[in-house]
């Protein structure tokens, strides 16, 4: 539940509640292998993908269907699924996103659901061009994940969702992957509709970022049978290559 990261004394080591600085959200996910001093908080931290909904399982010598590379004809412009998160410092926009979503006279434009035991994550953002993937009780959000596996274009509204996962997303992810709202903007303009700026956008953008993420997104999901660069596999290799580069790093400081 989220009472615990509200509880916690120590949450403002996440960095500052809106996060709005590309350099600043870089610097906070990048981790310097070359760096001296070992003692600072979580020296080595690095970020993976949250386990998401879509897991790969190998069938008949081939691996089940990538529903992120579907061409279908997607129902929803837009979905949201989560609940409000009052009182949560990193979830400012989510009320804004939520009345906007509500108030369209057609659900096809924003559909909106909480999490319950019947709702079906998968189906929703599999039939959905944009999922809106607001922070909550932390500036990070599964539904990142859930989004890109299923071929939805995630619309983040923290920089800190543009740098998660070093190790995982590929070069220029933030730009041809994902659309990132300027947070303060977005709730201090009362003129930015989240809805109608999607609505804006062109298809051929579309279709060119739905691309990216069909051929790179395998990379974010835990398969059940083994496959080649799927999240565990990276993170492996990862800590792997780190903690070679890191012993060169140690023997030449030694000779």
């Amino acid at each position: 539940g989220g009472s615990k990261y509200t509880n916690r004394k120590d949450i403002q080591r996440y960095g500052p509640n809106i996060l709005d600085d590309p350099k600043l959200a870089f610097s906070l996910q990048h981790v310097d292998i070359d760096k001296e001093d070992d003692e600072n908080l979580y020296p080595h931290l690095i970020s993976i993908p949250y386990p998401s909904n879509f897991h790969y399982i190998l069938t008949n010598q081939s691996f089940s269907i990538h529903p992120q590379r579907h061409h279908h004809k997607r129902y929803f412009l837009s979905s949201f699924i989560g609940s409000l998160h009052n009182g949560h410092i990193f979830a400012a926009a989510r009320s804004k996103i939520y009345s906007q979503c509500i108030q369209q006279k057609d659900n096809r434009r924003c559909f909106f659901s909480t999490y319950h035991k019947d709702t079906n994550i998968e189906l929703i953002s599999y039939n959905s061009t944009f999922c809106l993937e607001p922070a909550g009780d932390t500036p990070y959000r599964k539904g990142l994940y859930d989004a890109m596996l299923a071929g939805c274009i995630p619309v983040i509204f923290s920089q800190y969702n543009a740098f998660v996962a070093p190790w995982h997303f590929w070069p220029n992810h933030h730009l041809n992957s994902m659309i990132i709202v300027n947070e303060t903007e977005y709730i201090r303009n009362d003129d930015f509709n989240i809805i109608d700026y999607l609505a804006s956008f062109d298809t051929q953008i579309i279709r060119k970022m739905q691309a990216t993420i069909a051929l790179h997104s395998h990379r974010l999901q835990y398969a059940i049978s083994d496959y080649p660069d799927d999240a565990f596999d990276i993170i492996i290799k990862g800590a792997w290559h780190t903690a070679l580069a890191r012993e060169d790093i140690t023997w030449g400081k030694i000779i």
